[in-house]
C-alpha cells in the first residue's frame, strides 16, 4: 500500500476508536464493529510494514495460546457448534488490543483525543444517571426493568453503574497523562464527588463494590492524588448523607436496596454473602467442573448444561452464566483455563506492589499515577469478589481488553526511551 493510503486507513482506525466511548453506550453491535474493523486495518497494516514487534509481544503470544486453549476446550464439549462460536472469534480482542497500541505509536494525537472522548462519554452517562434516577427513565426513553437501577444512554441494559466504574479509572490516567494541572485536579475531584454519589444512588451492587476497590488501591498506592481521593470520598459521603436524611425515598431506595445487595439480611440479622440463586449457580459450576476437570465443559456452555440432571443443583441453577468470572471460566474451561487467569492475576498483584514499594520509598516518577489507574482497571477486571458479566460476553471484553493497549503502548515506550 502507499503511503497516502496507509496514513488514511490510520486516520480512519483512529477516529472510530474515539468514538468507540460513545457507542459503547449504544449496546454490543457497534462497539463490536469498531474492534473488528480496527483489528483488519491493523492486521493489514502489520502484513504491509512487515513490523512483527506486535504479535511478537508476549502479551500476544500468551492470550494466542489462551485462544488455542479455548478452540480445544470447544472441540471437546457436548456443545461444540454452540461453544465454539464464542472460542473462535475470542482472537478479536487481543487484536483489538495489538491494533490501539499500533494507533498509539503512529498517531501522536490519539491520546489526547482519545482522552476528551472518553471523558465525554462518561460525563454524558453521569449527567444521564441523575436524570434518569429524578425523572425515572433516560434522556431517550429507556426505563430500567428494575427499580433503583440505571441503563445505559441508549441501550435498555441495565450496567449504567459498571459501565462508570470500570472506565473511570483509565479516564483519571488519562487526564493525569494528558492534561496534568491544576484544572486537572479539580476534574478529578469533581469526577470522583459526582461518580461516587450516582453509584450509591443506582444501588448497583457490583458497580458499589469496584468503586470500593478503586477507591482503596488510590488512597494507598498513588503518589500525588491520596488526599485528593480523600477529599473526594469525604464530600462524597456528606452530600450522600444529607440526601439520605432529607429524602425517605432515596433512603429507602438506597441505604435499604444497598444493604440487600451487600448480602446483609437485616431481618435475621445475619451476614449472607451470596443469594440463593448465586450459591446456587456456584454449586452447579462445581458440578459441572468435576466432570472434565481439566478442560471444563466449554467456552459459554454453562446456559446448555445448568439444567442438567446431576450437574444441577437445584431450580435456581440456570442462567446465561454463573455471574462470576472466577466461577465461569473453572467449570467452561476447566483449571487449565483457570491457571491462564490466575497467572494475570498473580502479575497484577506483583505491579500493584512495586508500584506500593516505589511511593514508599518516595522514587515516583511522572506515569506512576497514570500506571497505578490502568493496573487499577486491571483489578476490576480480574478482582474475583464480585458479579460480573459473561466471560465471553463481547460488550464486556472490550472494556476489559481496552486499558491493555494503552499498558501496552506505555510500557514499550519507555523501553524505548
Amino acid at each position: 500500500m502507499t503511503v497516502d493510503i496507509n496514513k488514511k486507513l490510520i486516520s480512519f482506525s483512529s477516529v472510530i476508536f474515539c468514538l468507540l466511548p460513545l457507542c459503547l453506550l449504544t449496546g454490543p453491535f457497534l462497539p463490536d464493529l469498531i474492534i473488528s474493523i480496527m483489528g483488519i486495518i491493523f492486521l493489514l497494516q502489520l502484513i504491509d510494514k512487515k513490523n512483527i514487534v506486535y504479535i511478537n509481544s508476549f502479551f500476544f503470544k500468551f492470550f494466542f495460546a489462551f485462544y488455542i486453549f479455548l478452540v480445544i476446550s470447544s472441540l471437546f464439549s457436548s456443545e461444540i457448534f454452540f461453544s465454539m462460536r464464542s472460542s473462535l472469534s475470542y482472537i478479536r480482542f487481543p487484536v483489538f488490543v495489538l491494533a490501539v497500541w499500533f494507533l498509539l505509536d503512529n498517531n501522536k494525537y490519539l491520546l489526547k483525543y482519545f482522552t476528551i472522548s472518553l471523558f465525554i462519554a462518561i460525563l454524558l452517562s453521569i449527567i444521564d444517571g441523575y436524570y434518569q434516577y429524578f425523572v425515572g427513565e433516560n434522556i431517550f426513553g429507556f426505563v430500567a426493568d428494575q427499580k433503583s437501577r440505571l441503563t445505559l444512554l441508549y441501550d435498555d441494559k441495565m450496567i449504567l453503574g459498571s459501565y462508570i466504574a470500570r472506565l473511570f479509572p483509565l479516564l483519571v490516567g488519562l487526564i493525569i497523562l494528558k492534561f496534568y494541572s491544576l484544572k486537572s485536579y479539580i476534574a478529578i475531584l469533581l469526577l470522583f464527588i459526582i461518580s461516587d454519589v450516582l453509584i450509591y444512588m443506582s444501588g448497583e451492587r457490583t458497580a458499589l463494590g469496584l468503586m470500593t476497590v478503586t477507591t482503596i488501591l488510590f488512597i494507598f498506592i498513588s503518589s500525588k492524588f491520596s488526599f485528593l481521593r480523600i477529599l473526594a470520598l469525604l464530600l462524597s459521603i456528606l452530600i450522600i448523607l444529607f440526601l439520605s436524611i432529607s429524602n425517605e425515598e432515596i433512603r429507602k431506595r438506597n441505604i435499604d436496596y444497598t444493604i440487600t445487595q451487600l448480602g446483609l439480611d437485616v431481618e435475621d440479622k445475619k451476614i449472607v454473602l451470596f443469594s440463593p440463586s448465586h450459591e446456587s449457580m456456584i454449586y452447579t459450576s462445581l458440578n459441572i467442573l468435576k466432570e472434565n476437570i481439566l478442560i471444563g465443559s466449554g467456552p459459554n456452555s454453562y446456559r446448555k448444561l445448568c439444567d442438567t440432571p446431576g450437574l444441577s443443583h437445584n431450580d435456581l441453577s440456570c442462567s446465561t452464566h454463573p455471574h462470576n468470572n472466577y466461577i465461569q471460566v473453572a467449570a467452561e474451561t476447566g483449571i487449565v483455563g483457570l491457571g491462564f487467569i490466575f497467572f494475570l492475576f498473580i502479575f497484577l498483584v506483583s505491579k500493584l506492589i512495586n508500584l506500593f514499594v516505589v511511593k514508599l520509598r518516595n522514587n515516583t516518577n511522572p506515569s506512576h499515577d497514570y500506571m497505578l489507574c490502568i493496573f487499577i482497571s486491571f483489578t476490576l477486571t480480574l478482582w474475583p469478589l464480585t458479579p460480573s458479566l459473561n466471560f465471553f460476553n463481547n460488550w464486556i471484553n472490550i472494556i476489559y481488553f481496552l486499558p491493555v493497549g494503552f499498558y501496552l503502548y506505555q510500557i514499550n515506550k519507555v523501553n524505548e526511551n
